[in-house]
């Protein structure tokens, strides 16, 4: 009929559709695997985290300590939110391939950043963010912004 509009078929925010040869649209693909729902940062399984990644576990786990400590009402829900988000990214730490783990350059990052954030650097803290999120947005969606959070409380 004229004049109805057409719904569109929804979009991932992830770019990960998938397309036939000819370029139709044929359908999402699956969605990145999601860490286990109980792990926390005090919880999380960081045992197969490799040598040089270990000041990422224990950067992220100070800071959050040193927040939580002090934390009443709802800074202590938001602090909640952000150890399951960041939980998850520290259970993917652990040595492996795949989607299940983060990656090298990822985890590179990451611990530039840890190091950033222990020496007080704002500007390289923001620099660091700024590149995993422009450069490994599909990796990083599920903890990124739980991880912007922490570096700026």
């Amino acid at each position: 009929r004229a004049g109805t509009p057409v719904e569109a078929p929804a979009i991932s925010l992830r770019g990960r559709e998938r397309y036939c040869s000819g370029g139709a649209w044929v359908g999402p693909a699956p969605e990145w695997p999601k860490p286990p729902a109980n792990a926390t940062i005090a919880s999380a399984d960081t045992s197969r985290v490799l040598p040089q990644h270990r000041n990422i576990v224990a950067v992220i786990g100070e800071k959050f300590g040193a927040l939580a400590a002090g934390a009443a009402g709802m800074r202590k829900k938001e602090l909640e939110g952000i150890s399951t988000k960041l939980g998850g990214m520290l259970v993917f730490l652990n040595e492996g391939e795949g989607e299940e783990h983060v990656s090298a350059p990822v985890a590179e990052q990451l611990s530039r950043l840890c190091d950033a954030m222990q020496a007080g650097d704002v500007n390289a803290v923001t620099a660091h963010l700024l590149y995993i999120s422009t450069n490994h947005w599909e990796e990083a969606a599920y903890w990124f912004p739980a991880l912007k959070r922490l570096t700026k409380l």
